[in-house]
């Protein structure tokens, strides 16, 4: 962005006239350089080097919340690190790029995918709005949860949300533009609220240890304010924080929430039934893993697929949310979806809801990969009538 430089080294000469120069600036051009009344010469200059975020604080305090979900943050932390180097190692190039791989792989998840980008961002304005990304999309996988989960209710269950939550969790379907990540940290709230009331398990057991942060202040709400607030400035006036502001608000968000470290998600993409004589019938599942994948999902033509005999049937085209093992897990679809499985292509595509058009009955849903600075081309629109029909054909093979 264009910025008008101040600098102190101003040449008065004769009369009026005062030049303002860029000396010892760093530019990469100088740009719209003219004389303004008063005989003021105005140069304004674009940043040659931007700072490229090294992550120490996020890396370090990230390693440190999940290394009860991750054996490898573990063993790093104890073993692999130098006691004489333990009050500082993130200093260390070695030990943080170790640490950079092992906070990547321990999201098995969409989130994986997502930090990785972040650590590897070389410049201000992508870490910006990856940052931005990581916050939404996964609030919207921990809302998209609690809904999940209370969509599989009893109706005697549901009927008993009071009104004003029925309004907010009304705003996530009829809303006609994707929500921002203010509105998605209030449906939290409202979700874990109406969990306590209605005396149901969370979709994490561990929301329980942040349940004293909903009563009273707030720290992971107001955390969550001020990522969005990040948003809000830029858009009125195009300025971005400091990385190291982005990424102190950014860690203490991920810290909040390391338990996702102990989650997996998958795509399921087809099951057969096998039954052959003298021998008990079974189901042939067939699913991909999603996140970040090691070399042993990344060979082969079958796009990083497992296959796996089951004894039961699962949702087939579905995205599933897992803490133990497969197919045991939470249905998330239709909120998150691998728009490939829906058209029998074999790659992953996910893609996460963001509104519901009423005008035309279209559900709107976005590229997982689409960040704060991306266009709507990226854009998935299902009618209503199709996905109606998806819907029918899982609960029909559930039966």
């Amino acid at each position: 962005m264009p910025t008008e430089v101040t600098d102190n080294n101003i040449n008065q000469g004769s009369g009026n006239s005062v030049e303002i120069h860029a000396e010892n600036q760093q530019a990469e051009k100088i740009i719209n350089v003219g004389v303004v009344k008063g005989g003021i010469t105005i140069i304004y200059t674009v940043p040659e080097k931007q700072e490229i975020p090294l992550n120490k604080f996020l890396c370090r305090n990230l390693l440190e919340a999940i290394l009860d979900y991750s054996p490898k943050a573990k063993n790093f932390l104890d073993y692999t690190i130098d006691d004489s180097q333990k009050d500082s190692w993130e200093n260390q190039g070695t030990y943080l790029n170790k640490a950079k791989d092992i906070i990547i792989s321990s999201y098995a998840s969409v989130l994986g995918d997502f930090l990785k980008k972040l650590i590897a961002s070389k410049n201000h304005m992508d870490y910006f709005g990856l940052s931005q990304a990581v916050t939404k999309r996964t609030l919207q996988l921990i809302c998209f949860s609690f809904v999940s989960s209370l969509w599989d209710q009893p109706d005697e269950k549901k009927k008993q949300i009071k009104d004003e939550q029925r309004k907010l969790l009304g705003k996530l379907f009829f809303k006609g533009v994707e929500p921002e990540i203010s509105y998605y940290a209030e449906l939290f709230t409202t979700l874990v609220n109406i969990f306590q009331e209605l005396q149901l398990a969370y979709p994490f057991e561990e929301i329980q240890n942040l349940e004293a942060d909903f009563k009273g202040e707030n720290i992971f709400i107001n955390t969550c304010k001020s990522i969005d607030a990040f948003r809000i400035k830029y858009e009125n006036d195009q300025s971005i924080p400091e990385i190291a502001e982005i990424e102190k608000e950014l860690t203490s968000f991920l810290v909040a929430l390391n338990f996702l470290a102990d989650y997996k998600m998958v795509s399921v993409k087809e099951i057969g039934y096998e039954a052959v004589r003298n021998t008990a019938a079974q189901f042939l599942h067939s699913y991909t893993p999603l996140g970040v994948k090691d070399s042993a999902n990344q060979s082969g033509d079958s796009g990083g697929r497992i296959y796996s005999y089951q004894d039961t049937a699962s949702n087939t085209d579905a995205v599933l949310l897992i803490k133990h093992s497969y197919p045991e897990g939470l249905n998330l679809f239709p909120f998150v979806i691998d728009i490939n499985a829906l058209k029998d292509e074999d790659l992953v595509k996910i893609c996460f809801y963001a509104w519901h058009d009423e005008n035309d009955k279209t559900l709107v849903y976005y590229d997982l990969n689409k960040t704060l600075f991306d266009n709507n081309d990226d854009a998935v629109e299902i009618k209503n009538k199709d996905l109606a029909e998806i819907e029918k054909d899982i609960i029909e093979l559930n039966n």
